[in-house]
């Protein structure tokens, strides 16, 4: 039988936050509904898609979406610790499009056509007049407890050229989650009319190199420690010998 998901999420840029959540779900049908209220009310909208099941793993999605990239999740309830392993790491973030993915008990293979992929905030500042990006993504169950996960995305924009390569594996074994994950980005950045866009990125030519280790205990059906050593290195015009950072966790 196919299956229709609506989902709409909001957030908005203040501090002093307030969530709600409404769900409703039916036998062909679910929705969720997640909005962020905070003190001063700027809110954008995060993710506003459909789902349509075609059957055998097969579905179609159009609307605003999580990029398919990442071993880390994008929200604070999915994350292994309360912060996030990158703060450059070019990892793409929500964006516009329809996606194609199939899904089996052994493996997933996603396609998604968007409108961008890296500008942040995209749609406040208008960097990215004109632009299309693809992303791929494939994951395989090895067995015995090991998984593997490759990706990438491309972006033709205005502002410049913009790919990145994503890989990860995971192993698991009784309590235990081993994770090991490593991202190459590469920004070609020109400018967008009057604007430098080396301001926030450092450079026309940037090269972001990024990774981490982490390990993850759960000691009970509901809590868990974990321990985890990032880097990143960014090599821009600006910076010959690049900006190196190595942060344990």
């Amino acid at each position: 039988m196919n299956q229709q998901t609506a989902t709409l999420s909001t957030k908005s840029k203040s501090a002093g936050c307030s969530t709600s959540t409404l769900s409703l779900r039916k036998s062909i049908f679910s929705m969720k509904v997640t909005m962020k209220a905070k003190t001063v009310m700027m809110v954008i909208v995060e993710q506003a898609f459909v789902n349509y099941a075609l059957g055998n793993g097969d579905v179609v999605t159009a609307g605003r979406y999580a990029s398919m990239l990442g071993f880390e999740a994008f929200e604070p309830t999915g994350l292994y610790q309360f912060s996030t392993a990158y703060s450059a790491s070019g990892l793409p973030g929500y964006a516009q499009g329809v996606k194609f993915t199939r899904e089996s008990n052994t493996s997933f293979f996603g396609l998604s056509i968007q409108d961008e992929a890296f500008d942040v905030d995209s749609d406040d500042n208008n960097l990215s007049s004109s632009s299309y990006a693809i992303e791929a993504a494939y994951a395989q169950d090895l067995g015995n407890g090991f998984a593997v996960f490759i990706g990438g995305a491309f972006e033709d924009a205005d502002a410049g050229d913009t790919y990145i390569v994503n890989a990860y594996t995971t192993y698991e074994t009784g309590a235990w989650l081993f994770i090991g994950e490593y991202n190459m980005t590469a920004h070609d950045v020109s400018t967008l009319g009057e604007l430098e866009i080396d301001t926030f990125l450092g450079g026309n030519d940037v090269d972001v190199m990024s990774g981490l280790v982490m390990a993850n205990y759960a000691y009970s059906d509901d809590s868990s420690v974990t321990a985890r050593l990032s880097y990143e290195e960014v090599e821009d015009e600006n910076s010959v010998e690049g900006d190196n950072h190595l942060r344990p966790s």
